[in-house]
């Protein structure tokens, strides 16, 4: 892996932005998921300006270029950046280094030409002119990074002498600042990431993952689901599918926990785990498998006494609760600390939101495992932010679709 790929998915890690490995001996990786994943190969990323790269491949078209629109620019723009290293300009001649319209570090050519050194320079004696010099030009020639020369002439004014693109670009003459660097790079790559729901179902009936998925898109959220599946390979590569889709905006995986602990996670930390109708042992442990991020929400099944023992536990965490009885205790206590639920009532399915009691669809006579499912959807769908309109609408749309046209809403 070359420096720049390290420098990067160093400051990935420490962003929490996933890297998906595409070729590590080509360093070629993806950084997020879905509608914000972005490849990158060492500093080359999609950002890169083709027409930009291939200017610069031709130093005179590119010094004529940037001398037609006003920019000052060296004579000797054009020769090889080693034939500048002589002792009258050496002094005078430094780069800088430009990342999403921003100068974030400098260099300084120090020694001979046998042995290239460089020394970092201090931004805050660069002076201004010389800072917006550089970001205009790298904009100018729609580049998201480079590396610009500058040379001081005599009256203290900066000409351009050299312009890189990041694939000419050496990032470990940048070592001291390559971690302000990675951040720098992160930021313009990755700006946000998709959320991950993961819904743990033994018994495989998949109702909650085709409610939450119905609900999602009726709101016009392109969400994508992968339902559990016997083969891992196939599953594997079904979720490295949907992670790299630019589209998704949601990705939805329902998986047992059984077949977690075994073949592991996959994907990165989930940012809503749902966890319904598990009758097995389980314990916290097990339970972060599925790498609950620290902000993540946890739903349980308020029914489930496997389930329910692990609160005192989970303490911290956000917990969200679901119960086909009203009154069930959790519920009620839950109801009283102003803390939202999702519940049964005689006629309704209802989400308490902290302040109000909201029905949000009608018991049209279910069976329990069609209602739970429908409350963990709700639940989903509330802690993703969506109103209970929106949980109505995607409700009734899912179910009508199962349902014979004499029992319609």
């Amino acid at each position: 892996m070359d420096f720049a790929s390290k420098v990067i998915i160093k400051a990935a890690d420490k962003n929490d932005v996933p890297v998906l490995e595409l070729d590590r001996g080509e360093n070629l990786f993806q950084l997020g998921y879905g509608r914000y994943a972005k490849l990158t190969q060492g500093l080359i990323t999609e950002g890169n300006s083709y027409l930009a790269e291939s200017l610069i491949g031709g130093k005179v078209r590119v010094e004529n270029l940037l001398r037609q629109h006003g920019f000052p620019v060296h004579q000797q723009f054009k020769t090889d950046s080693k034939e500048l290293f002589e002792e009258q300009i050496r002094d005078r001649y430094y780069n800088l280094l430009v990342i999403n319209s921003k100068v974030v570090a400098g260099i300084k050519k120090e020694s001979d030409l046998a042995e290239d050194d460089t020394k970092r320079i201090d931004l805050t004696k660069v002076p201004l002119q010389d800072r917006d010099l550089a970001i205009k030009v790298t904009d100018f020639l729609g580049m998201q990074i480079a590396e610009i020369g500058l040379l001081i002439t005599e009256k203290m004014e900066p000409v351009i002498i050299e312009v890189k693109p990041t694939s000419k670009i050496d990032l470990s003459d940048y070592i001291q600042d390559s971690e302000r660097i990675g951040q720098e790079i992160i930021d313009l790559l990755v700006p946000d990431q998709i959320p991950i729901f993961s819904i743990l179902e033994q018994d495989k009936q998949d109702l909650t993952i085709d409610f939450l998925t119905t609900i999602l898109q009726e709101s016009g959220i392109e969400a994508s689901k992968l339902k559990q599946n016997k083969d891992v390979a196939s599953f594997s590569l079904g979720v490295k599918r949907i992670l790299s889709d630019r589209e998704v905006e949601v990705a939805v995986f329902s998986r047992t926990l059984t077949e977690i602990e075994q073949n592991g996670l996959i994907y990165q930390a989930s940012d809503l785990v749902l966890i319904n109708g598990i009758t097995e042992d389980l314990t916290v442990d097990s339970l972060l498998l599925t790498e609950v991020k620290e902000a993540g929400t946890i739903i349980l099944n308020a029914d489930d006494s496997q389930l329910v023992r692990l609160i005192e536990e989970l303490e911290g965490q956000d917990l969200l609760f679901c119960s086909l009885e009203s009154d069930n205790l959790i519920i009620q206590r839950r109801i009283a600390q102003a803390k939202p639920v999702v519940y049964l009532t005689d006629r309704n399915l209802v989400l308490f939101d902290g302040e109000d009691e909201l029905p949000i669809i009608a018991n049209q006579g279910f069976t329990d495992n069609k209602i739970m499912s429908a409350l963990f959807a709700i639940a989903a769908g509330y802690s993703y932010g969506l109103p209970s309109f929106m949980l109505r609408a995607g409700l009734k749309k899912r179910i009508n679709k199962s349902m014979e046209p004499t029992t319609l809403f």
